[in-house]
């Protein structure tokens, strides 16, 4: 596994783990990982990348921009967009055409916006695509919220195992993740898109959001696949839940190898797609 840093294209610096297996054909996985979070995503990340390189896929995680071990910077939609044009860049640079996006959450509203031209398809886990009713007074302290109204950001405190003290938020941040619009995020999207919600997202009305987002896809280009998991909690670190990792990680592996086959050398010589 090589550490690696990335350059994004307004200045700031991005830290990544890339791992291109020996038997890998020049094809790549970047995972962007959700709102405040890392390239780990809670290990999440860690068992895809796994199993990915296991069928071909070289694999790119990243810290987004004021996340993990990148440099600092306000968590904003904006940001994050710009780190997934970045990281596509770089991947592009060191000889990757052919992409393929894996995120969640933020980071998959990102995504669909970021437009990367070297990316064929995403597999995007809990998406929100479309705006939604947030009570800030739920979530932050009063004295976050003094300091939101007063400065315009306010830090929260990592209680993840991420390798930052603080996440800086503005009030940029508030409007991104409410105000969400479908058109902002579908328009101009031409990639196949799997993606991935637990019975809880549905309930919180997230699948319901997404097909009303897609109606801005283009009809000619639209290849949409969805899945939403039974007695799921996307929530729940990993090692909590192996039936629903399982069952995730599978999931990625079949779509991957049924719409983006690649033909890996075995070890014995011969050929497995």
């Amino acid at each position: 596994m090589t550490e690696i840093r990335i350059p994004t294209l307004r200045g700031k610096t991005l830290a990544g783990n890339f791992v291109d297996p020996v038997d890998s054909q020049g094809v790549a996985v970047l995972f962007v990982h959700g709102f405040l979070s890392d390239r780990h995503s809670h290990g999440w990340f860690d068992r895809y990348a796994k199993a990915y390189r296991g069928i071909g896929y070289a694999t790119l995680q990243i810290d987004c921009s004021g996340c993990g071990a990148s440099d600092d910077d306000v968590i904003t939609l904006d940001n994050i967009t710009d780190d997934v044009r970045s990281s596509s860049l770089w991947l592009k640079e060191n000889g990757f055409k052919k992409q393929i996006i894996h995120a969640h959450g933020f980071g998959a509203q990102a995504s669909l916006r970021a437009h990367p031209d070297h990316v064929d398809a995403m597999i995007l886990v809990s998406p929100v695509c479309g705006a939604r009713d947030i009570e800030w007074d739920k979530i932050f302290t009063d004295k976050q919220l003094s300091e939101l109204e007063q400065f315009g950001h306010t830090q929260i405190p990592d209680d993840t195992s991420c390798e930052r003290e603080n996440f800086v938020v503005s009030k940029r941040t508030l409007s991104d993740m409410s105000l969400t619009t479908p058109q902002d995020l579908f328009d101009r999207v031409t990639q196949s898109l799997l993606f991935i919600f637990s019975e809880r997202d549905e309930d919180f009305g997230l699948v319901e959001m997404l097909h009303e987002g897609l109606e801005y896809l283009d009809e000619e280009t639209r290849d949409v696949h969805i899945k939403v998991l039974e007695n799921s909690d996307l929530l729940m670190p990993p090692e909590e839940v192996p039936d629903t990792v399982e069952e995730l990680v599978e999931l990625g592996r079949s779509w991957l190898r049924t719409h983006h086959p690649l033909t890996v050398r075995g070890a014995a010589g011969g050929s497995v797609n």
